[in-house]
Parts: structure tokens; C-alpha cells; sequence
């Protein structure tokens, strides 16, 4: 691009989990991190359009400015501080315009609610989801014996693994639950259909399997023709159409229309991702131009037999902490105190291993 040249980035999403480090990148794309931490003397003035516009003070300041390291942490920077400023800096200096729901005339109007559902784990996952639990805390507590910032890497990927297992224990529980919740939802009345949405494959493939051959699935790695034909015998009145679909979050949460102009109003968020704006997205297939119903979106906590809290309520809750976070940078709502400063997976390690 020539150095005068207007430079323009469209996104629904800014900042996918309110961290202000995720912004770096695409300001200095837009050659406007000097203008998102202006100076002292409160100047910024443009930066040079170069190989190492990522090398430059503008970044450094920027990232010292909002995202300052954590004292002790080895592995990158955590905080997110001064969140409203760096909104106000986005929409006076850098140029940030954001058009809201609101502002859509065929979106303003239109309702969407969120139910909180506890899915009740079958007995045998019960006790897989127990033993991967198990693992994961002897391992931190036991194995590691250190606070989770000081662990080196390679026993972080150990960590991680445990993590992964504890979460797909948790989902591959509440597949019977979420089966017949879904088989509700399609007795509601005559042509309703469900969206559910699901983060491992595992999870997805026994749902299939479970709802049968009035199933269609987007997961990742299908080509994008498997993708459209599934999202058209969901989403219309053809002979071929079926009632539900089970979409990968990451595959099917982006882009895609799915209501099918009313004919789907309900998903059922089977486990959760790891970012805010990736459940904000996976509701939205469906609240989006020509949606004619109210939509209602299920989030689905497993919920152990014996009382145990899960996995899924402690995801839930920081995921609504970045989410705050995320709303600040975006819009600039004032916090309530919930910002949290670390990533959902190390604030996970460390309630584990506490």
C-alpha cells in the first residue's frame, strides 16, 4: 500500500476475548498503534509503513501501555488494564466506528434469551469426567508442586493435555442429556429445528449417531460444497430436510446463516468455547437479517451426580469476565470489577491446582 493510501478494516469481531495484545496486530496493519497509545505529550502522529512495523516503539508502548507484563509470568503478558482508555483512543484517534445491533432496523426489534441449562451427566461418563478430574488436579498439585506461572513449557503441554481430556469428558457426559433436550425442542411443534453446537468431534459424531438420519453435521475439515449442502437441507423445505444440525463451533459458528428465515429460532450450545465472542457468534447463525422468531439459546453445564461443581461453570464464568472485557474495548461499558487479566486456560490451571 502507498503510504498516503486509506486503509479500512471491516470485522464483526474486534477483539475475539478482550485482550488488548489481539489488537496489536491489525493496528498496525492499519499503520494506527501510535494513535491507539499516543504519547505522553498526548501525540502520536503516523507511523512509516515498513517490515518491522511490528519491531517499532509504537508497539511496545502500546502493549506496555494496556497489556504491561505480569511480574513472575515467564509466558507472555496477561493484564488488561486502562480498558477504557484504549477504547476512547479507538474511536477518537484511531478512527473506530462500531454499528451496532441496534442500529439494523430488521435486527433492533428482534428478541433473543438465554437459558442456562444443567445437563445432568450418564453415570458411566460420570465417572470418566471424575478420573480425568483426578489426573488433572494430582498432576498439578502432586507432580508439579508449583504455581502454574513458573512451569516450564514442556510440562505446560502435559497440563494442557489434561485440561483437553477434562473438557471432552465434560461434553462427551451430557450427549444422552442434550439428545433428548433436543428431541423436546423438536416436539415444541410442527417443523421446529434445532442448531447445536459442539467444540470436540468426538461430541459431535455421538450426536449423529444418537439423533439419527434426520442429522445433518458442519465440522471442520468437510469442503465447503458438504458444508453448503448441509446448511441447505437444514435451512429449507426441500424432500431432503432435516430437523437438526450439529455444527462444530469453530466450523459452522462463523459466516453462516442458519435460520433458514424462521424455520430454526433454537441452538443448544452442547460445551463451550474458550472465547466470549465465539459463543456470541454461535448464537447469532441464528439472529441475524430474516430471522422472523424470537430465538432461544440453551447453554448446556454438565452437571455431575454428585454435586461436583464442573468444568463448564467455571468456563462460563470467565467467559462472561472477558466478555466484559471484550464490551469495554468494544463499546466502552464500564466494569463491575469481574475483568479477568488471564487467559481461561491458565485461570483453569490454577483452580485446579489450587
Amino acid at each position: 500500500l502507498p503510504q498516503d493510501g486509506l486503509r479500512l478494516l471491516l470485522t464483526g469481531t474486534l477483539t475475539t476475548n478482550g485482550r488488548p495484545t489481539e489488537l496489536s496486530q491489525p493496528l498496525s496493519i492499519l499503520d494506527r498503534l501510535g494513535e491507539a497509545a499516543p504519547k505522553q505529550d498526548g501525540s502520536f502522529g503516523f507511523g512509516k509503513i515498513n517490515p518491522k512495523t511490528l519491531t517499532d516503539a509504537n508497539v511496545y508502548r502500546y502493549l506496555n501501555t494496556f497489556s504491561p507484563k505480569v511480574q513472575g509470568d515467564r509466558f507472555g503478558r496477561r493484564s488488561a488494564v486502562d480498558l477504557d482508555v484504549l477504547h476512547r483512543n479507538l474511536v477518537d484517534n484511531v478512527g473506530m466506528y462500531r454499528r451496532l445491533r441496534k442500529d439494523v432496523p430488521e435486527l433492533k426489534d428482534l428478541p433473543k434469551t438465554r437459558n442456562i441449562w444443567y445437563a445432568e451427566m450418564s453415570p458411566k461418563q460420570a465417572r470418566l469426567y471424575a478420573n480425568a478430574e483426578d489426573n488433572l488436579r494430582d498432576y498439578l498439585t502432586n507432580d508439579l508442586g508449583l504455581p502454574w506461572a513458573r512451569v516450564e513449557k514442556g510440562m505446560r503441554t502435559e497440563g494442557l493435555r489434561l485440561l483437553m481430556e477434562l473438557r471432552k469428558q465434560a461434553g462427551m457426559g451430557k450427549v444422552q442429556a442434550t439428545v433428548e433436550r433436543t428431541k423436546e425442542l423438536l416436539a415444541e411443534g410442527e417443523g421446529e429445528r434445532v442448531f447445536v453446537g459442539t467444540w470436540y468431534r468426538a461430541e459431535a459424531e455421538a450426536l449423529v449417531e444418537a439423533l439419527g438420519d434426520k442429522t445433518v453435521r458442519i465440522v471442520g475439515g468437510m469442503s465447503d460444497t458438504a458444508k453448503a449442502e448441509a446448511q441447505r437441507r437444514f435451512t429449507t423445505d426441500d424432500e431432503d430436510s432435516v430437523p437438526v444440525l450439529v455444527g462444530n463451533i469453530q466450523a459452522a459458528s462463523v459466516g453462516l446463516t442458519l435460520h433458514g428465515g424462521g424455520l430454526c429460532r433454537s441452538v443448544i450450545c452442547h460445551s463451550l468455547p474458550w472465547e466470549p465472542a465465539s459463543l456470541s457468534q454461535l448464537e447469532d447463525r441464528l439472529t441475524r437479517i430474516g430471522q422472523t422468531r424470537e430465538v432461544h439459546s440453551t447453554i448446556a453445564i454438565a452437571a455431575h451426580p454428585d454435586g461436583r461443581d464442573s468444568i463448564d461453570s467455571q468456563v462460563f464464568g470467565l467467559l462472561t469476565a472477558k466478555n466484559e472485557a471484550t464490551s469495554m474495548i468494544h463499546d466502552g461499558l464500564e466494569s463491575d470489577g469481574l475483568v479477568s487479566e488471564q487467559s481461561i486456560a491458565d485461570a483453569l490451571m490454577e483452580y485446579y491446582g489450587g
